[in-house]
Parts: structure tokens; C-alpha cells; sequence
């Protein structure tokens, strides 16, 4: 079984990227045993709730994806609609998340892959040592919601398919060349990087 989690923080009027791509995925007739949710997270109380949830359904032979739509930057994750904080305060730091993510799915081993769909997460994962003992595609950029969207219907395309993470990816990347990317206007870039 695949199991596919689009988890959002973000306010009511942004592009919500895992809602567009959950539903492309469970309105095509072909893929066949996969499981495809989407859930609204507040907080890091409300995530971790999630997670452990979602790591007590799940046999260690399944896959999982677990896309986090948010915003970040190099040093911490940020919730959004929470009435009871103020967004700016409401923050994980990578560390944090990271941590929280190893201890609930540490089991799984490269069997889990986090997508954070947030703006400058790759730089975390791309200076990070030791690496998390997920699979982690991240964005190196400030992204444009809408490019993202783009490149991950062709990666989950290609793993619902029967892909790996990692031949999904290297899809999505044949298709959409980080070195072409990097050479769109800025507003209009997405560079999402690979990390194992």
C-alpha cells in the first residue's frame, strides 16, 4: 500500500498545492492501492497528533509520502490559523521537526518521505549533518506556489505509477532541469532538491 498525507499550514486564500494534487490523485481510476488524505494543521501539537496517528495505521512494508504545505525559511517551519497565537511566534525549529519526525518514524527507514512544500527549506537539509533517516525533497528557493505544483503532479504521477521515490524525482527533474529553473525569473521558480 502507498499511503500519500498532504498536511497544510497555510492561510484560507494561498495556493494550496497538496489540495490540487490530492485531488488529482484520487479522481484517477489507475492508481490503484494507494491512500490519499488531506489534513488542516494549526500547530506543532496538532502535526505531532498527526504523525503519531498516521505511524500507528501503517505497516513498515508500506510507502509514505507526507507533504507539508507551510512556510519556512532556512531555520524553522511555520503553522498558520491558529487563533490562539500569532503566526509569527507559531514556529518549529528544523532541529525540532526533524526530531519529532526521526522518533515517529524511525522505524520505517527509507520507506518514508517527507515533501516540505515551503519556501528555503532545502537549505536545513542541505547543511545538516547527520542527515534524518528520511527521504526529505525540499525547496532551495523562495518558490512559486503554482511551478510547485507543476513539478510535484509529475513526480507523484511517476510514483503512483509504480516509482520510487528517488525515479520519481529524477521524472520530475528530467522534466523540469534544476539548471533550467534556476534560469527562470525568480517569482517564477521552484528548485526542489533530493535529499536521502
Amino acid at each position: 500500500m502507498k499511503y500519500i498525507v498532504f498536511i497544510e499550514s497555510i492561510k484560507d486564500n494561498e495556493w494550496e498545492v497538496g489540495a490540487i494534487i490530492h485531488n488529482e490523485i484520487t479522481h484517477n481510476p489507475d492508481y490503484k492501492d494507494i491512500q490519499s488524505c488531506i489534513i488542516q494543521v494549526r500547530n506543532d501539537i496538532e502535526l505531532k497528533k498527526v504523525l503519531s496517528n498516521l505511524s500507528a495505521t501503517i505497516i513498515k512494508e508500506d510507502d509514505v509520502i507526507i507533504q507539508i504545505d507551510a512556510h519556512s525559511n532556512e531555520n524553522e517551519l511555520s503553522f498558520r490559523n491558529d487563533s490562539y497565537q500569532d503566526d509569527s511566534y507559531n514556529t518549529l525549529t528544523w532541529d525540532d521537526v526533524v526530531n519529532m519526525c526521526d522518533s515517529i518514524f524511525g522505524k520505517y527507514n527509507d520507506r518514508v518521505l517527507f515533501i516540505f512544500a515551503s519556501c528555503l527549506s532545502a537549505l536545513y537539509f542541505k547543511k545538516k549533518q547527520p542527515s534524518p533517516v528520511f527521504c526529505v525533497i525540499a525547496a532551495e528557493n523562495i518558490v512559486a506556489p503554482r511551478r510547485m505544483e507543476e513539478q510535484l503532479l509529475v513526480f507523484y504521477k511517476s510514483f503512483c505509477s509504480g516509482n520510487s521515490f528517488e525515479q520519481a524525482y529524477n521524472e520530475m527533474i528530467q522534466r523540469f532541469p534544476i539548471d533550467e529553473e534556476l534560469r527562470r525569473d525568480e517569482k517564477k521558480q521552484s528548485v526542489l532538491r533530493f535529499y536521502k
